[in-house]
C-alpha cells in the first residue's frame, strides 16, 4: 500500500511525522518527516505491507504553543 498526504508546517515541533502502524508486518511503524514549508507538499509512505487487515493512519505533532501543521487530501491505496 502507498500512504500520501499533502502537508505544510511552522516547522519548529519537536516531532513531526506522517506514519503507518499496527499493519502487522515485522516493521510494524513506518514514519516520514513533515518539514517546515508554508505551501503544501507532497509526503509518502510506500511499500506499506498490510498482513492483518487494518492499518492505523496518523500524523504524530510534538509541539509547543503556537507551532502549527495542516494537511489535507489523503490518500491510502494498494499499488
Amino acid at each position: 500500500y502507498t500512504l500520501r498526504v499533502l502537508a505544510r508546517s511552522g516547522g519548529v515541533q519537536q516531532v513531526c511525522q506522517l506514519e503507518a502502524k499496527d499493519h502487522g508486518d515485522n516493521n510494524s511503524r513506518q514514519a516520514r518527516d513533515i518539514t517546515a514549508s508554508s505551501s503544501y507538499n507532497l509526503y509518502e509512505i510506500t511499500n506499506i505491507n498490510v498482513t492483518n487487515n487494518q492499518c492505523t493512519l496518523a500524523i504524530y505533532s510534538a509541539a509547543s504553543a503556537n507551532q502549527w501543521l495542516y494537511f489535507d487530501d489523503w490518500e491510502f491505496f494498494k499499488q
